[in-house]
């Protein structure tokens, strides 16, 4: 009884909704449908569990700007709807010095003990920095606010378009650690390098090497984007903008989750590290300590919350674009 009531009314339903989306993506495209393209700009990390400075109190300020690229092939099947599927790379970062460009310095970290008259503890930026280097790939669709495609008789066509796409990434933060002697400029580097990256996996910042269920995070996550595009095109090329807001499925981004700090035992934590660099002078490898590393207050609270909401990590990017028509 209840699949002859509703079955006519399902396929009512979809039948207008089929017609409407005829409607919205316009006419079938017969020359032009394919496209190929790069990406270059800049990638944000968007200030999660890690929080930026604000501009008077409202607008926040990332500490560092790095870069982000990619290639894409775009089917331009009608006029109104296009999709691509593409492979990216974008790095970001918090609190790192050598960084393409820097805009301001990070906050710290406040701990409170149980004790209401304690004094606050503050952990410096250099203590929770990191670097983190991605490489996805990603298939989006788009809608077009216009006609997409030069139309006859014009040389130049504005086109704003939105976006909506899911991925698959490969992630790993590193932590900048300062202050170093790694040896004399190697071939075409012009002075000494001051610092090292390593793999917070190994660093186990959350206690992930000594707990007893412990281990590290992984190394995938999934994507999923939105975006706003506003094309130029020519007889034979398109210059594009985009500005796209990116959410992933991971919360180790930052390498900041929802565990203690060092698993709740600093000292067990040290004990445990085994992380260094190789000194190009001495031909050894030297390992770092704990305080290099992370060089944490005595009376600060490792129970203090490292993840400060319950979303996963997410980045922005800002792109340029040029892409060629066949």
């Amino acid at each position: 009884m209840l699949r002859k009531y509703y079955e006519p009314l399902l396929l009512a339903n979809a039948d207008k909704l089929e017609k409407w989306w005829s409607k919205e993506r316009g006419e079938k495209r017969t020359t032009n449908m394919w496209e190929a393209g790069s990406w270059f700009g800049a990638s944000f990390y968007d200030g999660r569990d890690l929080k930026y400075k604000k501009i008077m109190g409202l607008a926040p300020l990332p500490t560092n700007v790095e870069l982000s690229q990619g290639l894409y092939i775009q089917k331009n099947s009608h006029q109104r709807y296009s999709w691509n599927v593409g492979m990216h790379a974008a790095n970001m970062s918090y609190a790192r010095t050598q960084t393409p460009l820097q805009l301001a310095g990070a906050r710290n970290i406040i701990s409170y003990n149980n004790d209401p008259n304690s004094a606050v503890v503050r952990v410096e930026p250099r203590s929770f920095n990191f670097f983190t280097r991605t490489s996805s790939v990603e298939s989006n669709v788009y809608y077009h606010f216009r006609d997409y495609g030069l139309p006859e008789g014009k040389t130049f066509w504005l086109v704003p378009s939105f976006g909506l796409g899911i991925g698959v990434m490969n992630y790993t933060p590193y932590r900048e650690v300062r202050g170093l002697n790694v040896g004399d400029p190697g071939f075409l580097m012009w002075k000494r390098a001051k610092a090292q990256y390593i793999d917070l996996r190994q660093v186990g910042s959350e206690g992930q090497h000594i707990l007893p269920n412990g281990r590290a995070y992984g190394k995938w996550a999934g994507l999923y984007n939105a975006s706003f595009q506003l094309s130029a095109h020519t007889s034979k090329w398109i210059y594009k903008v985009e500005l796209k807001s990116n959410m992933t499925t991971t919360d180790y981004l930052d390498d900041f989750g929802r565990g203690a700090w060092y698993g709740g035992n600093y000292a067990l934590w040290g004990e445990a590290l085994d992380v260094g660099y190789f000194n190009t002078n001495s031909g050894e490898e030297v390992t770092l300590t704990p305080e290099q590393i992370s060089n944490i207050p005595d009376d600060f609270n490792l129970f203090t919350p490292r993840a400060t909401n319950n979303l996963m990590d997410g980045y922005l990017q800002f792109h340029i674009g040029i892409a060629k028509k066949f």
